[in-house]
């Protein structure tokens, strides 16, 4: 087909015929290129890597873990008193007035004035669109 198109002496319902086919290949290309995707990962995942693989989540796990905090200025590793601790911190957290939590100090933002809103916020006319 391909050596008649170049030549020009194929009709049209086989270059439609062409077309759907090439669309096909590639569909067919596509999904043979993901099976070798997850072939490849389940490969590195498998076999020997699965052990390096789980020594890494575990080590992870272990350095993500709290092992203790500070309650009442005393180091604690038992967690039921860690728990409490926690909860107690939050709980005053946020029953604390916002305004004194959210304190920024002199710093200065730069601001707009009012004719600059004004200008910023009314409606286009027709010349502007």
């Amino acid at each position: 087909m391909d050596k008649k198109d170049e030549k020009g002496d194929l009709d049209e319902q086989s270059k439609i015929k062409r077309k759907y086919l090439f669309v096909e290949l590639q569909k067919i290309n596509l999904r043979q290129e993901a099976i070798l995707k997850q072939k490849s990962r389940y490969n590195w995942l498998g076999s020997g890597n699965m052990k390096i693989f789980h020594t890494i989540t575990r080590w992870r796990s272990m350095q993500n873990m709290i092992k203790g905090l500070k309650v009442h200025n005393e180091w604690c590793e038992d967690p039921e008193i860690v728990k409490k601790g926690v909860k107690e911190c939050f709980q005053k957290r946020l029953s604390e007035n916002v305004s004194k939590i959210l304190s920024l100090g002199n710093v200065a933002f730069p601001t707009i004035t009012e004719h600059d809103n004004m200008v910023l916020t009314r409606n286009f006319s027709e010349e502007e669109l």
